[in-house]
């Protein structure tokens, strides 16, 4: 029973290869713990890195929100304050305009009491004109007719 030596050989050889075939595994296995433990504390600060520039990223933008609201909300407090002067300017152009409106029309009444003051003005002296020139053609007949009995009561005598 006992095997040639060269088998024994050749299984002390096939266990000196499995031997070294599991060591170098288990310092593969090694190695690739090493490597993923190294991969995930690379992952891990890459990651923490990253959060924190979206971190930044998210702050600056609700900074740039709340300034652009804030902006936004100041534009509409001056549009509303331009749009309600806006208004009162109008508002006071409207009463100005009402205002000249009605001095214009006093001023016209006043023009047509003026204008009709002296077409009355005007028909009274043409009516004393021509109660004046009546007076005077009856002076003058009266005083034709006169003049005439006189040459006459001449003639006459």
């Amino acid at each position: 029973g006992a095997p040639p030596p060269a088998d024994v050989d050749a299984e002390q050889r096939l266990a000196d290869v499995k031997a070294g075939v599991e060591h170098r595994l288990a310092e593969a296995e090694r190695d690739a713990q090493a490597r993923a433990k190294f991969v995930d504390q690379a992952v891990a600060e890459e990651t923490s890195r990253t959060d924190a520039v979206i971190e930044q990223e998210r702050e600056k933008l609700r900074r740039q929100y709340i300034l652009r609201d804030t902006a936004c909300q100041r534009q509409r407090v001056k549009m509303e304050l331009e749009v309600q002067s806006r208004e009162a300017a109008a508002d006071a152009a409207e009463r100005n305009r009402d205002r000249e409106w009605a001095t214009v029309q006093r001023r016209a009444e006043h023009a047509n009491m003026a204008v009709q003051a002296k077409v009355r003005l005007a028909v009274d002296e043409k009516e004393v004109a021509a109660h004046r020139t009546l007076l005077r053609k009856n002076h003058a007949q009266l005083e034709t007719g006169l003049r005439l009995e006189q040459a006459k009561a001449r003639e006459s005598a």
